[in-house]
C-alpha cells in the first residue's frame, strides 16, 4: 500500500466514536429456519443480548451485556424466535468480561475491548461451535474494506421488535488504529438494540464460516454502522478465564494476526513496495508490543 494511501486512509478514521450502545439487524432478512445455531441470546430481566458458542460450553459475547446484566445472566437461549424461551434454555454457570473494557466513550474512542463470555452449566454437544478467524491466510482472503461480513442477531429492526434472529451482509468501512476493531455497515445496513455481543461472519473460498467480529457499539439511531471487536485478539485472556484454547496452534499467542485490511482491489504487489514493507514493520513491532494483553 502506498504512502499516500495510507495518509489517506489515516485521515479517514473518525476522532470519536459512534454514541453507544449499537447493538436488531436494521436491512436484514429472518434467518431460514435453523440457520446460525451456535448464534444465541442472552436474557436479563427486559434486556436482551446475542452470542456465539464457540465451544461445548462457552459462549462469547460482549463485555457491556455482562455489566448491564448486573448480576449472573441466568441463561443462554438457542433456537431462531426466543420470545417465549426459544427451542432450548441452557442455565449459565459463570460469567465474565475483559479487565480492559472501557465503556466510556469520552475516554475510548477505538479498541474497547468489549469482550464477555458465560460458561453453560452444561455442554452443548449438537451445535458444532463457532470457530474464529485466526489464520493469517483466511484474513487475507476475506477481509478487506468494501468486502461482506454476515451480521447475526436477536435484535430490533426497523419495525420488528427483539428476539428473532435475523441477519445481513454489511461491508467493511474501516479499522481501528491499532487493529482490534473494524467498523462495518451503513446506509440502512447495521446491526442494534439487542445484536450486543452477536458475532460478525465471513465466509471462506472453501464455504467454511469464521468468526471474525463481536458486536460492541455503533450509532443511535441504528442503521449508520457499528463497531465490532475481533476475537483473535482477546483468545489468550479466554483461554486464561475459561481453559477453552482457540487460539492458533501454531503459534499460540494473541499476536499473530496481521489484521492491516486490504483494498478490494489489492493486486497482491505490497510486497515490493519499501513503503508497504515499512508499514509492516512498523505493524510487527506494534503487535509485539501490545501482545502481552
Amino acid at each position: 500500500m502506498h504512502v499516500g494511501l495510507l495518509l489517506a486512509f489515516a485521515a479517514s478514521l473518525p476522532v470519536a466514536a459512534p454514541e453507544p450502545p449499537p447493538a436488531p439487524i436494521f436491512g436484514g432478512t429472518v434467518v431460514e429456519p435453523g440457520a446460525w445455531p451456535e448464534v444465541v441470546a442472552m436474557t436479563y430481566g427486559v434486556g436482551i443480548c446475542t452470542g456465539t458458542l464457540v465451544s461445548d460450553r462457552v459462549v462469547l459475547t460482549a463485555a457491556h451485556c455482562i455489566v448491564s446484566a448486573g448480576s449472573l445472566p441466568a441463561f443462554v437461549r438457542f433456537g431462531d424466535d426466543v420470545t417465549f424461551g426459544g427451542t432450548r434454555v441452557v442455565a449459565v454457570e459463570r460469567a465474565g468480561h475483559h479487565p480492559d473494557y472501557c465503556g466510556d466513550p469520552t475516554v475510548c474512542k477505538w479498541d474497547v475491548w468489549d469482550y464477555g463470555y458465560l460458561v453453560l452449566a452444561e455442554p452443548v454437544t449438537d451445535i458444532a461451535p463457532a470457530r474464529p478467524l485466526r489464520v493469517q491466510e483466511e484474513w487475507d482472503e476475506t477481509m478487506s474494506i468494501g468486502g461482506d461480513v454476515t451480521l447475526v442477531g436477536y435484535g430490533r429492526t426497523e419495525t420488528e421488535p427483539t428476539h428473532v434472529k435475523r441477519q445481513v451482509d454489511a461491508p467493511v468501512v474501516r479499522l481501528s488504529p491499532e487493529g482490534f476493531e473494524f467498523q462495518a455497515g451503513g446506509d440502512g445496513i447495521d446491526s442494534c438494540f439487542g445484536d450486543s455481543g452477536g458475532p460478525a461472519f465471513v465466509t471462506l473460498a472453501s464455504g467454511e464460516v469464521r468468526l471474525v467480529g463481536v458486536t460492541s457499539r455503533g450509532s443511535d439511531p441504528c442503521g449508520k454502522g457499528g463497531f465490532y471487536g475481533i476475537p483473535a485478539a482477546a483468545l489468550c485472556w479466554l483461554y486464561d478465564e475459561t481453559g477453552v484454547d482457540l487460539r492458533e496452534p501454531s503459534c499460540g499467542t494473541c499476536d499473530c494476526l496481521d489484521t492491516t485490511l486490504a483494498e478490494a482491489s489489492r493486486c497482491g504487489c505490497g510486497a515490493a513496495d519499501p513503503a508497504g514493507s515499512l508499514f509492516a514493520l512498523l505493524l510487527l513491532q506494534l503487535r509485539r508490543r501490545r501482545g502481552a494483553r
